[in-house]
C-alpha cells in the first residue's frame, strides 16, 4: 500500500507511479493531484483519494476495484470503463463531483435498470453513454436513461452509443410489442441541443426513449439515429476501402427493421425545427444481404 503522497513535480510523478503500479498492488491511496488516470490494474482493489484538486478522472478497470474519491468540488470531466458503470455514475458521484461538465461512461454489463433519484449533476453539459451490446443483458431498459436528462438540467450534448456487430439484438422489438409507448410526465429540457445514438435498434424501450427525447427536449436542434455500422466503411475517404467490412445477416436484418422503426414511430414525431440525421447501413454494399 502506498499512502499519503505529496508531489508537484509531474515527471517524478510518473516515474513514481510506475513503480507504485507494479504486480501485485492491491491498495492505493492519493492526495495533492490534479488529474489520475487508471487502465487496466486487475489486481487493484481500493483507490482512495482526498485531494480536493482534481478536475480529471480517468478510470478503466474491474468493477470490483473500490473507488473511494470523497469529494471532488473541482472535477470537471470523467471517464469511466467497467460493468456497471451506468448505475454506479447515477447512483454514487452526483454528491461527490457537484460541477463535473464532462462524462463519458462506457459499460459492458448493468445488473439493474437506471434508477430515477433526486440527485443531480447541475453542470453537466457533455455526456456520452456506451453500452457493450454485445454482452448486455436483454431485459435492460434503454428507457430508464431518461434518468440521467432528469439529473443533468445543464446537458448541451447526448450521446449514445449501443452499437452491436457481432450478435442478433435480443430486447423485445417494437415490432413484437406495438402497444402503448410509456411516457415520462412533466419532464421537460430547455438546455440541449445535440443527440446521437449510435447503433440505433428496434428494441421498444429505445424507440421509447427516443419519443421522449423528440417530444420533451423543446431545445433541441439535431437529432442523429445511426442504425449499425461496419468497421470499415467505403463512404469513408480515411478507411481507404471500396467495400463495406462484412456484418453478420443477423445484425444487417436488425439494421433494417431500426430503420423501419424510426420511419414508422419517431419521425412523424419530430419537430420540423430539429435537423433529423438518420444514417442507414451502405445499400451499396448490403443490397443482396438484406
Amino acid at each position: 500500500m502506498f499512502k499519503d503522497y505529496n508531489a508537484k513535480d509531474s515527471c517524478y510523478l510518473d516515474r513514481w507511479l510506475q513503480i507504485a503500479f507494479a504486480p501485485g498492488i492491491e491498495e492505493l491511496t492519493l492526495k495533492q493531484l490534479g488529474y489520475i488516470e487508471v487502465i487496466s490494474c486487475g489486481t487493484l482493489k481500493v483507490i482512495e483519494s482526498n485531494a480536493p484538486n482534481i478536475s480529471s478522472f480517468y478510470f478503466i478497470g474491474d468493477h470490483r476495484t473500490s473507488l473511494s474519491l470523497g469529494e471532488m468540488l473541482q472535477m470537471k470531466s470523467l471517464h469511466l470503463c467497467f460493468s456497471g458503470a451506468v448505475c454506479y455514475a447515477r447512483v454514487t458521484l452526483p454528491s461527490t463531483m457537484p460541477n463535473l461538465e464532462t462524462a463519458t461512461i462506457y459499460s459492458s454489463s448493468e445488473m439493474a435498470d437506471t434508477p430515477m433519484l433526486h440527485s443531480r449533476y447541475l453542470h453537466l453539459k457533455n455526456l456520452s453513454i456506451a453500452l457493450s451490446a454485445a454482452t448486455f443483458p436483454a431485459t435492460y431498459d434503454y428507457f430508464s436513461l431518461v434518468s440521467f436528462l432528469d439529473a443533468c438540467p445543464s446537458l448541451k450534448t447526448l450521446v449514445l452509443n449501443i452499437s452491436r456487430i457481432t450478435a442478433d439484438m435480443e430486447h423485445v422489438s417494437i415490432f413484437t410489442d406495438p402497444s402503448d409507448l410509456r411516457q415520462m410526465q412533466d419532464q421537460h429540457h430547455d438546455k440541449i441541443k445535440s443527440v446521437k445514438i449510435l447503433g440505433f435498434n428496434s428494441a421498444k424501450s429505445l424507440v421509447e426513449l427516443t419519443c421522449h427525447i423528440v417530444e420533451n427536449i423543446m431545445s433541441l436542434e439535431c437529432l442523429t439515429l445511426e442504425t449499425n455500422q461496419s468497421s470499415l466503411m467505403c463512404f469513408v475517404p480515411e478507411h481507404k476501402s471500396k467495400r463495406c467490412s462484412p456484418l453478420p445477416k443477423g445484425v444487417l436484418r436488425e439494421a433494417h427493421q431500426a430503420l423501419l422503426g424510426i420511419r414508422t414511430y419517431i419521425e412523424p414525431k419530430v419537430p420540423s425545427k430539429v435537423k433529423l440525421h438518420i444514417v442507414e447501413t451502405c445499400s451499396r454494399c448490403y443490397a443482396v444481404e438484406l
